[in-house]
């Protein structure tokens, strides 16, 4: 589930459901756990003539869905509480000499944003031009988000992360699509980040895995992430591949590597990582040579249908270091001792890292009456309001000016067409692979949002 901390940094946060919530405009309910996160769906009304009209492979992005399927706020409200909920982790590079401890704590921060998921109700997908800014106060420290949608259709998000004390700029797109299957729905993600810790840049060849919601009408629902994200520093050659599955015992886990791609280098040892989302993820050195990893890269092929424990790198690590399944600690806690890998003393009961000691911390916003009219907490404020309150129909009449709101001025601006990815802080630098580059007057007007 959503380990969201109720702390705001260390202000207590109530339940979004109660009057004083409403009355304080420097919240948003991607922050806050309320009762509409599993709050049933009925198959009847709006949901059943919804179902009855989708196809399979259709594509849900340009669905419009009734408000009692949505959470009170939009996927780039979300995306900015996801990235700044473990931001610190990256502080600790600006004092780490060894690249492949600075590569482990990208990973971190990376595995921090692909926690373990439970998306009874989907956030609102953004509008064109909608913008949303804020900032974690934290370690006498600030790193502030910005996002922007620069497309609607296809859904496309451009962000930034900014910490100018400890040189962290991260920027990146992500974009998904949703498709429809008997029971299942797929989402399928797109976009680049690159994370800059100094003089170094980590780059991501998709800033979110994809997703998988199985028994999506009928049965016990299961969203896990699934696929393959790989992470590359050019300056030190550390090469990171993370993969993520769900067990067909509805296990939801990742497992990965951790290499160095200069032959040159014959000390630097190859890590292996793996653990359930959003828990307890162990590490272990392993003998995984370079051409065996480019080897497997070509011959094993992915199962996201979780037919078996353990694919991909993690099957053929253990065909290499002669492990049986049951060694495996996937599912454990336990910290003692078990079979060593290699000739190294760590196993792979070593923690790397536990999310369930680390509440996330809850980011501070600008006064809503200072934000403009595209930002997001402007945009969904009276249709957020509405679903908290369980008035579906009144969520649904404020839902649909926003989108008539929405085509009206997309009609102005672009034509008919869509028009590709169009922003006013971000600037598309390669359409393909939606690499950006952020207009560097945004890092100067962040701190000012927040002046009183």
């Amino acid at each position: 589930s959503n380990n969201r901390s109720t702390m705001a940094n260390t202000d207590s946060r109530p339940a979004g459901n109660q009057p004083e919530h409403q009355h304080n405009n420097n919240f948003s309910y991607a922050d806050v756990h309320g009762e509409w996160e599993e709050r049933k769906i009925p198959l009847l009304g709006p949901v059943k003539s919804l179902i009855s009209q989708l196809r399979v492979g259709q594509d849900m992005t340009k669905v419009s869905l009734p408000s009692i399927l949505l959470r009170p706020y939009s996927m780039v409200e979300e995306f900015g509480s996801r990235t700044l909920g473990h931001v610190p982790l990256l502080y600790k590079s600006s004092s780490q000499t060894d690249p492949q401890e600075r590569m482990l704590t990208v990973v971190n921060w990376i595995l921090s944003t692909t926690r373990d998921e439970n998306f009874n109700h989907k956030p609102f997908n953004s509008i064109f031009g909608e913008t949303h800014v804020a900032r974690l106060n934290h370690s006498n420290t600030t790193t502030y988000f910005f996002g922007e949608q620069i497309s609607h259709h296809p859904p496309v998000t451009a962000f930034l992360l900014s910490n100018q004390e400890h040189k962290i700029k991260v920027t990146g797109t992500y974009s998904f699509s949703i498709k429809f299957a008997p029971n299942t729905i797929f989402v399928t993600t797109e976009g680049r980040c690159e994370i800059n810790l100094g003089d170094e840049v980590y780059i991501m060849d998709k800033s979110l895995p994809d997703m998988i919601i199985k028994n999506s009408i009928i049965g016990k629902k299961a969203v896990a992430w699934t696929g393959k994200i790989s992470i590359s520093c050019p300056r030190t050659s550390w090469h990171a591949d993370l993969e993520y599955h769900l067990s067909k015992d509805l296990v939801k886990y990742v497992e990965g590597t951790i290499i160095c791609l200069e032959r040159s280098s014959k000390s630097a040892q190859s890590l292996y990582i793996s653990g359930r989302c959003g828990g307890t993820i162990y590490k272990s050195f392993a003998p995984i040579s370079l051409d065996k990893l480019q080897n497997e890269r070509e011959t094993l092929k992915d199962d996201n249908s979780g037919s078996y424990y353990g694919i991909g790198l993690l099957k053929s690590f253990m065909e290499s270091t002669g492990l049986t399944p049951e060694t495996k600690p996937v599912v454990k806690k336990s910290h003692k001792k078990s079979k060593s890998v290699g000739n190294t003393s760590d196993t792979f009961h070593d923690v790397l890292i536990d999310f369930t000691d680390q509440p996330e911390l809850v980011p501070e916003y600008p006064d809503l009456e200072k934000l403009p009219l595209n930002s997001s907490r402007v945009v969904w404020k009276e249709v957020a309001e509405h679903i908290v309150n369980n008035d579906m129909d009144k969520a649904d009449e404020a839902k649909l000016r926003v989108e008539e709101s929405q085509r009206i001025q997309r009609s102005r601006e672009m034509g008919d067409s869509c028009g590709g990815c169009k922003g006013v802080y971000f600037i598309v630098e390669d359409s393909s692979s939606l690499a950006v580059r952020v207009n560097e007057e945004i890092l100067q007007e962040l701190p000012r949002m927040f002046e009183s």
